[in-house]
């Protein structure tokens, strides 16, 4: 197994896709070859760490946009029942999609070293877009964890449904306390754009 460290893929989005073992290498993993110039490596790996089927799921959301689910604000968005990935409707988007917000001391993560915060989502939009899948934890002082996640990447075709995925990783010991962990779509530019089927997957692991 060899991991490809150069600047084309360190500088672009697909670091972030890469599997959590291959974006934090566990130091029980043996190098076996490195070469600093080239910045390539070759690992023996002793240990695999997927924290989605490995780790204890936290709280799970899923949300069609067909009625009231907990945790979710529409945020002021309208429905569409003329354009839906699945059943009656789907959500139009205006610059802030729906948001998932949970109180992070309701989640009992003081036992995890690590949370894994996962989601996909059913996107259509008109053209290219700057729209970012946005993780975001904050408290009454403001965001200190944020993370944004282009969607333009995922679409294949505009005018068409396709899901965009994140996986993202925070250090429990760096969610304060008194805490809100939000996911939704910042629209940035405001062009057209629907959602369906947005799910949200937070799951506690050590490595």
């Amino acid at each position: 197994v060899f991991g490809d460290w150069s600047s084309d893929v360190c500088s672009s989005d697909l670091f972030d896709d890469l599997p959590y073992f291959v974006r934090n290498i566990h130091l029980s993993n043996t190098l076996l070859f490195e070469d600093k110039n080239l910045d390539f490596a070759i690992y023996e790996l002793n240990r695999i760490v997927i924290p989605s089927s490995q780790g204890t799921e936290v709280v799970h959301s899923f949300n069609g946009f067909e009625q009231p689910v907990p945790l979710w604000d529409m945020n002021g968005n309208e429905f569409s029942k003329t354009l839906k990935y699945e059943g009656e409707q789907s959500l139009a988007v205006s610059e802030y999609s729906a948001v998932f917000s949970v109180e992070t001391d309701s989640l009992n993560i003081s036992g995890f070293g690590n949370l894994n915060i996962g989601c996909e989502v059913f996107c259509n939009f008109s053209g290219k877009t700057k729209a970012n899948l946005v993780v975001s934890i904050e408290n009454e002082e403001g965001s200190y964890i944020w993370n944004g996640f282009p969607i333009d990447k995922f679409i294949k075709a505009y005018s068409n449904w396709w899901p965009a995925r994140m996986e993202m990783t925070v250090d429990t010991r760096e969610i304060k306390s008194h805490s809100q962990l939000k996911l939704y779509i910042w629209n940035i530019e405001k062009e057209p754009a629907f959602i369906d089927n947005f799910s949200v997957t937070i799951t506690g692991f050590d490595d």
